[in-house]
Formats: C-alpha cells, sequence, structure tokens
C-alpha cells in the first residue's frame, strides 16, 4: 500500500536482504513465505488475512505523537486508534512490531519493539578524503504535515540565515510573513533531491514526533549535519535542540553543528549496526 513512511522501512530491509518487499498495487502474486508482516493498516488487509498461510505479524510505523497530529491533521481523530484496536483483537494477527517502545510496553499481548533497519551503501562506508562538494546553503525538505513542526523550522531557518547568508533550499511552502531567502524545490525526482541534500551545508529536521527520520539519516550518508529533537533516536546530543518550539534554540544548535557532518555520520554508522542487529535478533525469535 502507499504509506511512504512504512514503505520506506520495507525497502531499507530488502536492501539488507532481510524479506521481500511485495507493493500491494493492481493483482499481485504472493510469494509463499512462513513470516508475512503487513504494513501499517488498510482494510484490504482482511482480504488477505483469509489466505495467508504463514504467521503474520504488523508493522506499526506511528508513534503516539505521529498518531495524534495525523488523526486531527485528516479530521478524523480515531481512526488510527480504532485501526489498532482492531488490530489488537484479531486473532489472526500474532505480532505487532512497533517503531515506538512505549506503545510495545503499554501492548505486551502482541507488541514487540525494535528499531527500523538501515542499509548503508557500500559507497558511503568509506572515509577516504573525497573532495567536499560547495556547502553554501541549508536544507528543510519533508511531508508538509503538523508532526514535522515545520514554521518552527523555518524560523531557526531565517535566523541562521542572518549569521550565515545561507539560502534555504525546501520542498515546504514559506508563508508570506517570513522574509527568508529561499529556492522552493516542491517534490523533486530523487536524482536531483539526492545532489541538493549532498551539497548541503546544513539540514533541519526538528520535528514534533519521529521513530527514526529516514531524511535526516540521507543528509547523514552525505555528510550533511542536522538539526533536530529527541524524538530522532540516533541523532547525538550536540545535534538535539532543548526546545522544538523555540526558533532561537534550532539556529543556536544548528549553527554549532555546521561542519559536523562527518561525525553525525559515524555516530549514524555505530546506531545503524547495533539498530539492524538487533533488528535480526527480532526477527529470529518471532
Amino acid at each position: 500500500m502507499s504509506y511512504p513512511g512504512v514503505c520506506r522501512v520495507a525497502q531499507e530491509g530488502e536492501k539488507l536482504g532481510l524479506w521481500q518487499f511485495v507493493r500491494l498495487e493492481g493483482r499481485v502474486e504472493i510469494p509463499p513465505a512462513d513470516l508475512y508482516i503487513l504494513g501499517a493498516w488498510n482494510d484490504v488487509y482482511d482480504q488477505l488475512l483469509r489466505v495467508l498461510p504463514g504467521k503474520v505479524g504488523v508493522c506499526w510505523t506511528s508513534s503516539v505523537g505521529e498518531m495524534n497530529l495525523a488523526g486531527y491533521e485528516s479530521g478524523q481523530a480515531e481512526v488510527e486508534y480504532q485501526y489498532l484496536a482492531r488490530i489488537l483483537k484479531d486473532s489472526r494477527v500474532k505480532f505487532i512490531w512497533f517503531g515506538d517502545p512505549s506503545l510495545a510496553q503499554v501492548f505486551p499481548e502482541k507488541g514487540l519493539y525494535s528499531p527500523y533497519p538501515i542499509y548503508l551503501p557500500l559507497s558511503s562506508l568509506s572515509f577516504s578524503a573525497a573532495p567536499e562538494p560547495p556547502r553554501d546553503y541549508m536544507t528543510f525538505f519533508c511531508p508538509h504535515t503538523l508532526k514535522k513542526n515545520a514554521l518552527n523550522n523555518l524560523l531557526g531557518a531565517y535566523l541562521i540565515q542572518q549569521e550565515t547568508g545561507y539560502i534555504l533550499r525546501t520542498n515546504v511552502p514559506v508563508p508570506d510573513l517570513l522574509p527568508i531567502k529561499h529556492v522552493y524545490d516542491g517534490w523533486l525526482p530523487e536524482d536531483r533531491y539526492q545532489a541538493v541534500i549532498r551539497q548541503s551545508a546544513l539540514n533541519l529536521a526538528c520535528s514534533w514526533s519521529e521513530t527514526l527520520h529516514y531524511q535526516a539519516v540521507e543528509a547523514a550518508l552525505y555528510k550533511v549535519p542536522s538539526v533536530g529533537s529527541r524524538t530522532i533516536p540516533w541523532l547525538p546530543k550536540e545535534f538535539v535542540v532543548d526546545n522544538p518550539n523555540d526558533a532561537r534554540d534550532i539556529a543556536r544548535v544548528g549553527l554549532s553543528v555546521l561542519g559536523k557532518g562527518l561525525e553525525l555520520r559515524q555516530a549514524l554508522f555505530q546506531w545503524a549496526s547495533i539498530a539492524n542487529g538487533d533488528l535480526q535478533k527480532a526477527l529470529a525469535r518471532i
């Protein structure tokens, strides 16, 4: 199904050889397997549960905060709550893989926590002294949703711009009230997006709620530092703001981590190595 967050988890795990990712678009052939993991929840899964021969679980990528914000954003505050309650009661679903450890603890009958997979391309593993690209702008790329805390990030970018002169490149609409110099990129094709991120001096990722934040992962692979909130579990403390509701704090941390992309990439590698290993152990126990 078309759920960007859970699809990304599935894609990363497939790259690591942990499973086969099957998109349910049109008529598809479901391969035989001992274990099936459904991404999030969709009503069409009711039909699948009648025919899947192996053990079935659900990968629930929303954190508690994301469930809350997504509900109010759509005007249907109870939808995700109802879906989760339904899954918890359905005897055909044997487990729920939560990306939020608190949900796994609240619902221990079926819930298990494991970090998400992170595929590190072999080309990114070398720390050889490659020529650095020009880094003369900052980036803020994300879905324009409540959880991404867009206005605080944009105001923080404006304050950073006053100190550095960096133009902001973003796919988020910038309100007229904010006199920030920026380029509105919209949703870029993957190759152009990667080229923009690669040359960024700083990436903004200070959201209200997350369970991983793959976009900040992409930036770190290019040695681009991100300023984020504590909701991103792998960010070292120096890259995390104390108050994501304070643009001054976002700017302060952003300015302090400029030029520290290599340190962040090293921290990501260390975290990913542990996370991928923990996920493999969790899958083996299912």
